[in-house]
This record gives C-alpha cells, sequence and structure tokens, in this order.
C-alpha cells in the first residue's frame, strides 16, 4: 500500500504493517502516538512485515519503531531490522 498526506493524532499505532505486508508512506505527520510505526507477523503461516516511510512529520510520540523478527522498517534513511519476537498479543490486549 502506498499512503501520502495523512495526518494521525492521538492513536496507539499510527501505521501497522503486518503478515508480509507492505506499505510505503510519504510526506504525513504524526501526533500524541504510542507507537509511530509497527512491522510484525501476526499469523505463523505468514511472514514478516515492512514500513518504508520518508519526509514525515513526528511529535509527542512514545516510541518511533516496534519492529517484529524479520521485520524491517525503514524511515529517514535509518533501516531497522528485527531481531527478536514481539508479543504481539499484547497490541491487542485493550481491544478485547
Amino acid at each position: 500500500i502506498y499512503v501520502r498526506n495523512i495526518r494521525v493524532n492521538k492513536a496507539n499505532i499510527g501505521i501497522a504493517s503486518k503478515d508480509l505486508s507492505k506499505i510505503k508512506i510519504k510526506s504525513s505527520s504524526f501526533n500524541n502516538i504510542n507507537t509511530v510505526y509497527a512491522a510484525y507477523q501476526k499469523k505463523a503461516e505468514y511472514g514478516p512485515a515492512s514500513i518504508n516511510a520518508s519526509s514525515s512529520i513526528y511529535k509527542q510520540y512514545i516510541k518511533r519503531h516496534l519492529v517484529d523478527l524479520g521485520s524491517e522498517i525503514s524511515d529517514c534513511k535509518k533501516k531497522s531490522i528485527g531481531k527478536k519476537k514481539i508479543n504481539v498479543d499484547l497490541l491487542y490486549q485493550d481491544f478485547k
């Protein structure tokens, strides 16, 4: 998916990519976010996810990246590749 010029305000996760999904995001803004970008594998039968972000603005966030094992996030030419498995169920805990 390609995302451009969105504004996210007051959210737990700004943009999430999961289960082999690929997201490109450009020229967007994030304000008052717990985690700006999350890339992870939720289902065992799928694979890692990726996010490629550029030209975006970030204000008042707790964590910029949450990256699961094998998933990756490229943000402002900096690449983060997940080196350990995260507990994905905790991401959905508040919504059950």
